[in-house]
């Protein structure tokens, strides 16, 4: 379980379309089903597109970028916000008004390797930096984690301008003690205690004294280190719920500065997405971020989750799990068999009641889902995703 949660929280990087690989065709079997969830998600405020936690699933992954696509240009989407690098997308949105173009490159770099890896997803970066250079959508990361491997303005030159305001010798001690942590260079007998985490919100605090007001980004980037740091060290339970929190905060920042009439993309995982999380054992005490964002925008608000009747899903570098057969009256056998992909939406959930799914993490959980989401994707054959990272099959 917690190697699926802690997949969240991974942010790698590579360049779009490794080894020159061209991207995957789209499945004719979603075509029903996407346009029946381009009608019930068009009109809406927020679309928030989950997917399993442990982030292994390929076809979910083509279905999202397709949705996506007609979401932005069909259905005049103005923003996509990731489950990912706060910090990387405030300084690609900083580069972009200064006039400077973002390549798929550089947004993949912000996406972190999550996603960016997956040959699934890689068509959906130059789409979307396309729109960007062309001023059609903005884009954002929500999660202020730190240390995402290779995101080179999170892990180096943020904390290089941020400890530019400190004078000598606190500065470059400063500076130190936050390339240590945001490279976890610490071993067994030099190991990260409270005497360095004191010392770093230390840091923090002597920055927030002497940084301008007027600097909101910096000060938006000082207020999500602090808070990570204050994570730093936590039971698990205690770090998910803060970084569902810190999340909606950092939504709030980013919707804020759109105005009241934007539409917003989320693209994240289902337990993040949902309206109610809470039967999903991790996050059985964890007031979830969609569940923030349906408290504001009510029914302007969409979480839509994805499962499947059969197929396997990446659970390790090396391995994949099959998905197994759904049981009698679960929520994947409620939708018929066959090879088109099925979809509940929020009137055939209700009629289901509390039923077994595994649309949180490919292992059924008897949930209300109604009260979780607003629509379910039902694949009859889930795969793992053509991943270009370096070791992976």
């Amino acid at each position: 379980m917690r190697r699926a949660i802690w997949a969240c929280l991974m942010m790698l990087v590579v360049a779009p379309f490794a080894h020159g690989q061209a991207p995957l065709a789209a499945d004719p079997e979603d075509d029903a089903a996407l346009a029946s969830v381009i009608h019930d998600l068009c009109d809406k405020k927020i679309a928030l597109l989950g997917e399993a936690a442990g982030h292994g699933d390929g076809h979910t992954e083509a279905f999202k970028v397709r949705l996506v696509r007609e979401l932005v240009t069909r259905c005049g989407y103005h923003a996509v916000f990731f489950e990912a690098s706060h910090y990387e997308f405030l300084d690609l949105e900083r580069s972009l008004q200064m006039g400077q173009s973002v390549t798929a490159e550089r947004l993949g770099q912000a996406v972190g390797g999550v996603w960016k890896f997956e040959r699934e997803v890689q068509p959906l970066l130059p789409f979307l930096a396309a729109e960007a250079n062309a001023g059609r959508i903005h884009l954002g990361g929500l999660d202020g984690q730190l240390g995402g491997l290779e995101q080179s303005y999170a892990n180096d030159i943020m904390p290089e301008r941020l400890t530019g305001v400190l004078n000598e010798p606190l500065r470059t001690q400063c500076r130190a003690a936050i390339h240590r942590r945001m490279y976890w260079d610490y071993t067994d007998a030099a190991p990260y205690d409270a005497a360095d985490k004191q010392f770093l919100l230390t840091c923090v605090s002597d920055i927030a004294g002497a940084l301008q007001p007027a600097d909101a980004t910096q000060q938006q980037e000082l207020k999500n280190l602090d808070l990570y740091l204050r994570l730093d060290q936590t039971e698990l339970a205690t770090l998910i719920a803060g970084r569902d929190r810190a999340m909606y905060q950092n939504f709030r920042w980013l919707a804020d500065r759109l105005g009241p009439r934007a539409k917003i993309i989320v693209w994240t995982a289902t337990a993040h997405a949902a309206k109610d999380a809470t039967a999903y054992p991790p996050f059985a005490t964890v007031k979830a971020l969609g569940a923030y964002i349906h408290e504001i925008y009510g029914d302007n608000a969409f979480a839509l989750g994805f499962s499947a009747r059969s197929g396997a899903f990446r659970w390790s570098r090396k391995t994949n799990r099959p998905i197994a057969t759904p049981q009698d009256g679960s929520l994947e056998a409620s939708v018929g068999g066959g090879a088109a992909t099925g979809y509940l939406d929020r009137t055939q959930l209700r009629k289901l009641g509390v039923v077994p799914g595994g649309s949180f993490d490919h292992i059924p959980h008897p949930v209300d889902w109604a009260k979780s989401l607003d629509g379910v994707i039902v694949f009859d054959e889930e795969r793992p995703p053509h991943s270009t990272r370096p070791g992976y099959d």
